[in-house]
């Protein structure tokens, strides 16, 4: 069934039984509301499943909202500028954090440096574009650490083979 509501908005609903399981008579605005499923308001915004739509819930400023998640082989996500990545690692300039402030770091706040907490994750989501770079970073960064550690490595076993 396809309704258009006062606000301009367009619903896409599935057709609920009423009046003790008859499939037949007039639906009432809560029987429409009950059974959207797809709801595309007068902003733009598209909104797939009813527990969004009944309540307006309708969290930041995204064009799409689907309820209980979403299938999918692949998904590209667009980086807007070379700022955007995390490049930067591998710069002379990188301020690579010393191996034993980042061991502090650690301990007292339980996760990395620039990586949210659980806690922040729960609350707040996570954008997938800033994650993958963050998490790039991060690789790069253990990367970085790793051939200094070889080169610490390479430098004993030469140091013990002298002697």
């Amino acid at each position: 069934m396809l309704c258009g509501d006062s606000g301009g908005g367009l619903k896409f609903a599935s057709r609920g039984s009423i009046n003790g399981g008859t499939s037949g008579g007039t639906q009432t605005n809560n029987d429409i509301r009950s059974y959207t499923n797809v709801f595309i308001a007068p902003s733009g915004k598209v909104v797939i499943g009813n527990t969004l739509i009944s309540n307006g819930n309708y969290p930041g400023n995204y064009k799409l909202y689907v309820q209980d998640g979403i299938l999918t082989e692949h998904v590209r996500v667009a980086v807007k500028t070379t700022g955007d990545w995390s490049d930067d690692v591998f710069e002379a300039q990188y301020p690579l954090m010393n191996i034993y402030t980042l061991q502090q770091f650690i301990t007292r706040y339980h996760h990395l440096p620039n990586i949210p907490s659980a806690a922040d994750v729960v609350k707040n989501g996570i954008d997938l574009q800033q994650m993958d770079s963050k998490l790039l970073q991060k690789i790069e960064e253990l990367t970085l650490y790793v051939i200094k550690q070889q080169k610490e490595i390479d430098a004993l076993k030469k140091k013990t083979r002298k002697l």
